[in-house]
């Protein structure tokens, strides 16, 4: 389901939610399938319990591998603008909240500390990274278009 209600289905809209997106860079000299495996099967399962404490209500990762990066960066050039370039990040972690203060809490707890920012020190350049704040509206989802004013016949 989008963040907000679709049109026409006769829900009360509820207010969207706020959006935080973390543009990471992985440790200089960790592998890209090292990373991935490291995120899915450690990461992942550390933070969604404790996420769901803290009333998180979605968290995604989004992996940019570098192949895939230097693959696009060069057709985007081409097809285009030459001064365009793929973002160089090697990941995008984005949690979705109704209260910024749910973040706020679970980024301030001893439990993130330990469980989170610890282990990410080995795999996550810890001296950079961009962070974005927002909200998301879906406008294409599953081919059926949602959460726009009528369209003209």
């Amino acid at each position: 389901m989008t963040e907000q209600q679709n049109q026409g289905q006769g829900d009360v809209p509820q207010a969207p939610l706020l959006k935080f997106s973390v543009m990471h860079y992985k440790k200089e000299g960790v592998s890209d399938e090292a990373f991935k495996k490291w995120f899915e099967e450690e990461q992942v399962p550390r933070s969604i319990t404790m996420f769901k404490k803290y009333n998180i209500a979605r968290y995604s990762m989004y992996l940019t591998p570098t192949i895939l990066r230097e693959k696009f960066d060069q057709e985007l050039k081409e097809r285009r603008n030459t001064n365009w370039k793929m973002a160089d990040f090697s990941a995008v972690t984005s949690y979705w909240v109704r209260d910024a203060d749910d973040l706020r809490n679970v980024l301030s707890s001893p439990e993130w500390a330990e469980k989170i920012a610890g282990p990410e020190t080995d795999w996550v350049n810890m001296e950079s990274a961009e962070v974005l704040a927002g909200f998301e509206t879906v406008y294409l989802e599953d081919g059926k278009i949602i959460n726009t004013v009528p369209l003209p016949e």
